[in-house]
């Protein structure tokens, strides 16, 4: 991927001051640029219908997505890169989504096949039109007055006179950084073995030990890992205090480290999550960022500290544009990454997050075979929608696409009744770098380096000596 000893003659400068400096080969720094040709699309999409669904059923041209207004009351809209749903009230009255896409030239030579599904009676209506420069002309216009499925086909041959758009991505700072879940959370001799299939090589430490917490960087290094998305649990928590060891311990190896904040106060009654509350987000970033934001080791992009979102997804969107809005008129601007799941996750997220990651695989495949197929699919076509997000935004910038390996998933022993993923001696992991690196990730993010409860880990254990630490070194390797 990059020399450590790059890291640690110019990256930490480029981090904390926003210059330009050059790097080592396959590193792109902040003032980069990919220029895009790109046809941009709007669909205005109305229903009286309490339900109604454009599905696109092939996507390769369709480069991303951005939703621009609604009109009526809808009570709920959701957009992926295959389809746009608008729902409303029951007697409504009416209701409408704008959503612009980019699309790619090589749509132009083929019929885009489409489906139009009214999931009740009402009359829905698709207006498709190109957005090129000053010119907006309707290229179609489809109507389905009955409940149930209608096919169509979008011929977008006439704009081949047309001159496409271009546009720019700019590249993050520091590309191509591997990354690893990290739990700070243990005491020595207050491990439960009893839900344990293995244990670590060095025996069962204390995450307080700055010996220990010196050893993980150095075999994580050895393997190519850049730095730990460290578990964060708030001010005062024993998470807190093993941070700020693991960031002094990071900067004088060279090695990174940032925030996965525990989004998730408590569990209700009925088994479901309670966030944290907007005050105490809120509350908590800005302490966060007071102690260890200026941190030589803590990771940036374009000089804004980077934190990673555990279950984003349990706060609202608006609530999140006022957590950032109230966030930056106080000078804490930051670059959060958002969570997902599902195979095709909602692009409206894109609004508010500086980019997005995936925890568990199992929010996407149920079993190891499903990896090549469906796994890396959706890298793929979120990977594609993520990175090109900027097309489409309203000033240039960039939005940050991880891809996210595993090595396996075992929780049977908690009682749970999470589907296991099997290891399969190394070849799930292999298979979820294929994946990984086959959508062009910004970064790659591990999970774990040691959850040993899941079973996730890729820490050096008992059972599979450095098995994973060399996978990773290969694949890293391979990156380059």
């Amino acid at each position: 991927m990059r020399s450590q000893a790059w890291i640690l003659g110019g990256f930490a400068v480029c981090l904390l001051a926003s210059t330009g400096c050059s790097g080592s080969e396959g590193t792109r720094l902040s003032g980069s640029a990919d220029s895009i040709p790109f046809y941009r699309l709007r669909f205005e999409l109305t229903t009286t219908a309490e339900s109604t669904r454009i599905t696109i059923e092939q996507t390769d041209d369709f480069l991303t997505a951005r939703l621009m207004a609604t009109t009526g009351n809808p009570e709920r809209h959701t957009l992926t890169l295959k389809y746009v749903t608008l729902v409303q009230q029951p007697g409504g009255g009416g209701a409408g989504v704008q959503v612009d896409y980019a699309v790619a030239p090589g749509a132009l030579d083929h019929p885009i096949q489409c489906s139009f599904e009214n999931a009740s009676p009402g009359s829905s209506e698709l207006r498709v039109l190109n957005l090129g420069g000053n010119l907006t002309e309707t290229i179609a216009e489809i109507r389905h007055e009955t409940e149930g499925d209608l096919g169509f086909a979008l011929d977008l041959s006439l704009l081949k006179g047309n001159p496409p758009l271009n546009g720019e991505r700019h590249a993050i700072q520091a590309q191509r950084m591997i990354w690893a879940f990290y739990y700070p959370w243990y005491v020595e001799n207050r491990w439960d073995t009893s839900i344990l299939l293995d244990q670590p090589l060095m025996g069962y430490y204390g995450s307080d030990e700055t010996t220990v917490t010196a050893r993980q960087i150095g075999q994580a290094m050895s393997a190519g890992i850049d730095g730990f998305i460290s578990s964060w649990w708030g001010p005062g928590s024993y998470t807190d205090e093993n941070l700020r060891t693991l960031l002094d311990v990071a900067s004088r190896a060279n090695f990174f480290a940032m925030i996965n904040f525990e989004l998730i106060a408590g569990i209700d009654e009925a088994g479901q999550a309670i966030p944290r509350s907007e005050d105490e987000i809120i509350q908590w970033l800005r302490y966060a960022m007071d102690q260890y934001g200026d941190h030589p080791a803590y990771m940036k992009v374009d000089g804004k500290p980077v934190v990673v979102m555990w279950s984003s997804d349990l706060v609202a969107d608006a609530t999140w544009a006022e957590i950032h809005s109230i966030l930056d008129a106080q000078g804490y601007p930051l670059e959060i990454i958002g969570m997902y799941g599902g195979q095709w996750p909602d692009l409206n997220r894109l609004e508010v997050f500086g980019g997005m990651h995936i925890y568990n695989i199992l929010g996407v495949v149920e079993g190891p075979s499903e990896v090549p197929t469906a796994l890396a699919q959706t890298y793929l076509s979120y990977g594609r929608a993520v990175r090109h997000f900027p097309l489409l935004m309203d000033s240039p910038g960039h939005k940050i696409w991880t891809a996210t390996v595993q090595p396996g998933y075992d929780d049977h022993l908690q009682g749970k009744p999470t589907p296991i993923l099997d290891r399969e001696g190394g070849a799930l992991y292999r298979s979820t770098f294929e994946a990984a690196l086959g959508s062009s990730p910004d970064w790659i993010f591990v999970t774990t380096w040691n959850e040993w409860w899941e079973h996730t880990y890729v820490e050096p254990s008992r059972l599979y000596g450095n098995q994973y630490l060399e996978i990773t070194g290969e694949y890293d390797a391979k990156w380059e």
